[in-house]
């Protein structure tokens, strides 16, 4: 059994329904998550997932401080919002384009170090995948509810990656975190409607 894979999915799930919750502690403990999980997906050869965590600590940085102070003095905080479909469209145009020059990268750096490093696990997939989720994380820290709708289609793909890797604990983290999106999309749209 890895124990450290179950503490890293216990400290995911509390992450993520705190986030879903609003609560902006989650950042706090998404903080743990990223140093647990940047060492398991380098043990695996996740290698874009490893990166992730990295940039992941970054975020939640930001979105502790995001947050905590709004960038008005006359702003009372950040509003729950949907993004424009213009928004939409720019953010999948990102995550294509980026997802894929990232997998050419994490390939590309395998093989000028075949001797240090292993062959990466399905680095197109983990590069898009990991794209995707610093766009969902960004779109977190400034509280729009397409966040949500992101991490359901991250999820359900990573769920299929992390059994064929075999990581079976993560792979039933992210059913939770599927979950917990779906329900996060229903509670902050319903936050929004009662401000409209």
């Amino acid at each position: 059994m890895n124990w450290l894979e179950i503490i890293a999915v216990v400290f995911g799930v509390v992450a993520i329904w705190l986030a879903s919750k609003g609560e902006v502690v989650n950042f706090g403990i998404g903080l743990v998550n990223c140093v647990l999980y940047g060492i398991l997906f380098g043990r695996e050869g996740l290698y874009s997932g490893m990166i992730l965590q990295g940039i992941y600590f970054a975020i939640n940085l930001y979105g502790l401080y995001s947050w905590r102070k709004p960038k008005k003095e006359v702003d009372k905080g950040l509003k729950v919002m949907w993004l424009t479909v213009k928004e939409r469209v720019a953010i999948v145009a990102v995550i294509v384009v980026t997802g894929v020059l990232w997998g050419m990268g994490v390939k590309y750096g395998a093989r000028l170090l075949p001797e240090n490093i292993q062959e990466p696990q399905y680095p197109m997939v983990d590069a898009i995948l990991t794209t995707a989720s610093i766009v969902a994380q960004i779109l977190l820290t400034r509280k729009k509810i397409d966040n949500w709708v992101i991490w359901v289609l991250v999820d359900v793909v990573y769920i299929g990656l992390f059994l064929m890797v075999g990581m079976y604990w993560t792979a039933g983290l992210y059913v939770v975190y599927t979950g917990i999106a779906v329900n996060a999309v229903k509670m902050w749209n319903e936050e929004l409607g009662m401000r409209s």
